[in-house]
């Protein structure tokens, strides 16, 4: 019925219209169009426009932010890196001196001969119940107008060992030395730091690192062996302050471990363990984990760890906190082009 109604209207206007008045309907037609072809070539090519300007401007925000990273990690290398905490943990060397058959087989059927070979050997020892308290103040520097974030941490460790099995005395087996240390990562800034044992304070110092682990910064304190022959539970505090970058790893060994944060930054990043509970507010964060070896795998790998094997652990179940800005200008630009 339309089609009709179109059809015949059609019909009546162009149809029975002079050819002379047909001739202008079709020319007007075809500058209409021919104007919005114009405007639309005209839009397109504002767009064309825009999108070359807006890509130059992108791509300078892109250098501008690579460059402020660039600044940024060298600001954090600086003052130290990533701030790395390893768990401490019991290190005995001791010597089995017995005697051990020779390695060359007689030709004859006599006895073999028989020579004292003492066998050094290293027990490390992994804390029963760890609680840590972390307290980390977060600054902003500036590396011309690149901003940088530096962090200094201090660290309240308390842990305690279990007695040695009755089965380690053995009347051939001597202690040549004994220790506590605690690994402090690459490169850190260790401010200050101090150390008790059963209540007693002890003397901190560093471990050869060659002997400890590659190039990881570890300190240590010294234990007398008459100590360990108590059979009572060991009692161990470090308090440490240490600085550097953005980032703060933990490493909890514990059988039981707690950790508690408190920190000036609001906005931080929880990488790897998420904490059990945690509060945010407009200038301070504070968290808490509660974990257990049978929640993580670090305690069962590395309860025969030897001592290369034990700073690797920083890799693994670890508790990971990336103090970061969530919106920094760089991004507010990029986002503002683009839109």
């Amino acid at each position: 019925m339309r089609a009709a109604l179109s059809s015949s209207l059609f019909h009546h206007i162009f149809i029975k219209l002079p050819s002379t008045q047909r001739h202008g309907f079709t020319c007007g037609c075809q500058a209409y169009l021919m104007r919005i072809q114009s405007k639309l070539s005209l839009l397109f090519g504002i767009c064309i426009v825009a999108a070359a300007a807006l890509s130059v401007v992108n791509q300078f925000i892109t250098s501008r932010a690579r460059a402020r990273s660039v600044a940024a990690a060298e600001v954090a290398a600086t003052a130290g890196g990533d701030v790395r905490l390893g768990t401490p943990v019991l290190v005995i060397n001791y010597v089995d001196d017995w005697a051990q058959p020779s390695p060359t087989v007689p030709t004859s059927d006599a006895a073999a001969a028989i020579a004292p070979t003492p066998a050094r050997e290293t027990l490390v020892m992994l804390p029963n119940d760890l609680k840590v308290d972390i307290t980390s103040e977060v600054e902003t520097r500036f590396r011309g107008i690149a901003p940088a974030r530096i962090s200094r941490h201090h660290a309240a460790i308390a842990l305690s060992f279990g007695a040695l099995p009755s089965t380690f005395w053995r009347p051939e087996r001597n202690i040549v030395s004994a220790y506590v240390v605690v690994v402090a990562g690459q490169r850190n800034t260790i401010a200050s730091a101090s150390a008790t044992f059963n209540g007693a304070v002890q003397t901190l110092h560093n471990i050869d690192p060659q002997v400890w682990c590659s190039d990881w910064h570890s300190l240590a304190f010294d234990i007398a062996p008459d100590q360990l022959a108590l059979a009572k539970p060991l009692q161990v505090q470090f308090d440490i302050t240490v600085g550097g970058g953005d980032t703060l790893v933990l490493v909890p060994l514990g059988q039981s471990s707690e950790a508690n944060l408190r920190s000036n930054w609001a906005h931080v990043k929880f990488v790897d363990q998420l904490p059990t509970t945690r509060e945010f507010s407009s200038s301070a964060v504070t968290a808490h984990w509660q974990t257990s070896a049978l929640s993580t795998r670090l305690r069962s790998h590395y309860s025969n760890a030897s001592l290369a094997d034990l700073g690797s652990s920083l890799n693994n179940d670890r508790i990971t906190l990336q103090f970061i800005e969530p919106l920094d200008i760089f991004a507010m630009l990029d986002r503002s082009t683009k839109y």
